[in-house]
């Protein structure tokens, strides 16, 4: 009985650590208005939800492990989706920076401003995202690159592996 209680509690108090929050750039109850704010206030195994709305959002530079899930792309065109049709669009890059392992971003979408994901890290997964390009980001080959997962995008450019940051 002890030990049935004992692996309860350690549940329960493993569960109650992360987090979500939601970002909305015209919705005031939301947490926060950008994801950079997110990104900080956040901490590591949190899930940031990102409301689609008319205007785009600026990207940020991740440097934990965060879940991002924006409502997805395409939304106009599918007729069965939920009632709010807009995308979350980002306007400048993501950048998965050291730090952040196991990270995950997931249904925005990038393309309308021709920003990337950039990966400086390994363990990152890229799901459901229409996107122009995903770059990996590797300092003189310093870099290995291990369980990239890149999942049913819609990439409109390339995948590519540069040294050069800009």
């Amino acid at each position: 009985m002890k030990t049935l209680i004992t692996i309860l509690l350690m549940s329960i108090s493993l569960t109650t650590f992360s987090r979500s929050w939601q970002v909305s750039n015209v919705n005031a109850t939301a947490d926060f208005d950008n994801l950079t704010m997110a990104n900080a206030r956040a901490q590591s195994g949190d899930t940031i939800f990102v409301e689609g709305t008319g205007n785009p959002y600026e990207g940020a530079t991740i440097t934990k492990k965060l879940v991002l899930i924006g409502p997805g792309y395409f939304l106009v065109e599918n007729q069965k989706t939920h009632f709010n049709k807009m995308p979350a669009v980002i306007k400048s890059h993501i950048i998965f920076e050291t730090g952040s392992l196991g990270s995950e971003i997931i249904g925005f979408d990038f393309r309308h401003y021709n920003v990337d994901v950039r990966i400086r890290t390994s363990n990152i997964t890229i799901k459901r995202n229409r996107l122009s390009n995903i770059v990996f980001l590797n300092q003189s080959g310093s870099i290995i690159f291990d369980d990239i997962k890149i999942l049913q995008n819609y990439i409109e450019n390339s995948i590519k592996l540069t040294d050069n940051y800009s």
